[in-house]
């Protein structure tokens, strides 16, 4: 893990794979249960918005110092940053809806621990 959040994997693996793919995964997730009724997947839209969320900072980090080290094109480190920020910005509005159900659900904790455990 160290390894990859230094930047010590090739920038198009950790870009195209872990950064694009990763996040048109969770994207997926996320549309697919919110299309099934919001009410009823809330629950797990919440702990998929959660995972997304601590997985797109490790991935900003990981991609950010991977451009960082890399030695091939110019053009290829700016919009690697470029895209970086973007997803930055993308992860504040995650962060933002999250806090959103959690104001707008008062008992939602209580209810997620109750079905979970």
């Amino acid at each position: 893990m160290k390894y990859f959040l230094l930047g010590n994997i090739r920038l198009s693996i950790t870009f195209w794979i872990f950064l694009i793919g990763g996040h048109l995964f969770f994207e997926t997730l996320i549309y697919n249960f919110k299309n099934d009724g919001i009410e009823k997947n809330l629950i797990v839209i919440f702990l998929v918005l959660l995972s997304s969320i601590i997985y797109d900072f490790l991935i900003i980090v990981a991609t950010w110092n991977s451009s960082t080290n890399y030695e091939g094109k110019k053009v290829w480190k700016i919009l690697a940053k470029v895209v970086v920020v973007i997803k930055a910005i993308l992860l504040v509005i995650s962060i933002l809806w999250l806090i959103n159900i959690l104001l707008t659900n008062p008992n939602f904790i209580d209810m997620i621990f109750s079905k979970l455990f």
